[in-house]
């Protein structure tokens, strides 16, 4: 009896190819994603999409469209090529960009481009969170697992789109098992070349903190991040959500000194005052909701990527913090 032959869902490409998985990386002209690319080079196809405002130029070695994730030329970059694998890391931060729009980047193109992955029939999705979800509260406790409530406050618009695409991305995974997921949730990531809140603030001489707080903070260092990213697409069956974080904590005021800076106490209801004002003006480093995380510490537990990935941090905690002084202040 001859068998029917099986229809290929809508724009999917006829075969894939049978040695190198393609794999793209949305966010590809971030530092992030170009150490990333080069981490996978060797064994993958790496193709990348991104917006137009490249770190350093378009990266070199590998095909990388200028496109956001809103747009409708997105689109093509699937129905082109047979893509077995999506990293997602691309988000915008900016005050100085337009609330909406960044909305439509960081969540509407979220679940835009988890459409495309279900449409184009694509095997595994990465996704990065941040740990920052969890919250900076004072009855946090020590190690904070996966299964852990998220309880951030969400005045900050970015968390506040963080927390709505985890969530959203958690629920999508428990409707396509068929799609291999997984979402990262790393603590504070710094480094040389990584430029974000916790970067700027580390590489400021005199760094203002809160009278009276000095929390336990977790770094993990951007060579570190991408190599978990790297074993979560290698480790083939793994799923699910993870927190990374590199080895150990310290107290921030220990990090601020081992970056090279001098820690400057200010009384609380000041510092929280003043970053209002300055935020939505473009003229301060952390938003004030994020000033919460230098008050309390979200410590998390790393078991699940230790047993499951099998990652294990490279740089020390030291390494990690002195590794921006080679960054330009």
């Amino acid at each position: 009896m001859t068998q029917p032959k099986k229809t290929p869902r809508p724009g999917r490409p006829p075969a894939r190819r049978a040695q190198r998985r393609k794999v793209l990386i949305t966010g590809i002209g971030r530092q992030l994603g170009k150490i990333l690319a080069k981490r996978l080079d060797p064994t993958c196809e790496v193709i990348g999409m991104g917006r137009k405002d490249w770190v350093g130029g378009k990266p070199s070695g590998i095909h990388a469209d200028a496109v956001a994730l809103d747009r409708s030329k997105a689109e093509d970059c699937f129905r082109r090529q047979a893509i077995d694998t999506v990293i997602h890391l691309e988000y915008v931060h900016s005050p100085k960009m337009p609330a909406e729009m960044r909305y439509r980047i960081n969540v509407v193109g979220t679940m835009r481009l988890l459409d495309f992955c279900r449409k184009y029939d694509v095997r595994k999705v990465i996704v990065l969170s941040t740990a920052h979800v969890y919250g900076a509260l004072p009855d946090n406790h020590p190690y904070i697992e996966e299964e852990d409530p998220i309880r951030a406050e969400q005045d900050y618009a970015a968390l506040h789109h963080m927390i709505e695409v985890d969530t959203y991305v958690r629920s999508w995974m428990y409707r396509h098992k068929d799609i291999r997921t997984v979402i990262l949730r790393p603590c504070n990531i710094i480094g040389p070349t990584i430029t974000n809140s916790m970067t700027r603030y580390l590489r400021r001489r005199y760094c203002p903190t809160l009278l009276g707080f000095n929390p336990m903070m977790q770094f993990i260092h951007e060579e570190d991040l991408t190599e978990a990213v790297a074993l979560a697409v290698e480790k083939r069956q793994a799923a699910g959500i993870f927190n990374i974080a590199g080895s150990g904590f310290t107290p921030i005021s220990d990090a601020i000194r081992e970056a090279g800076g001098t820690p400057v106490p200010f009384l609380h209801p000041l510092v929280y005052t003043s970053i209002r004002i300055l935020w939505p003006l473009g003229l301060t480093y952390f938003p004030s909701p994020e000033i919460d995380y230098l008050k309390y510490a979200c410590i998390v537990s790393t078991k699940r990527a230790e047993k499951v990935l099998g990652f294990q941090p490279r740089y020390t905690l030291l390494e990690t913090i002195r590794s921006i002084r080679s960054a330009i202040r």
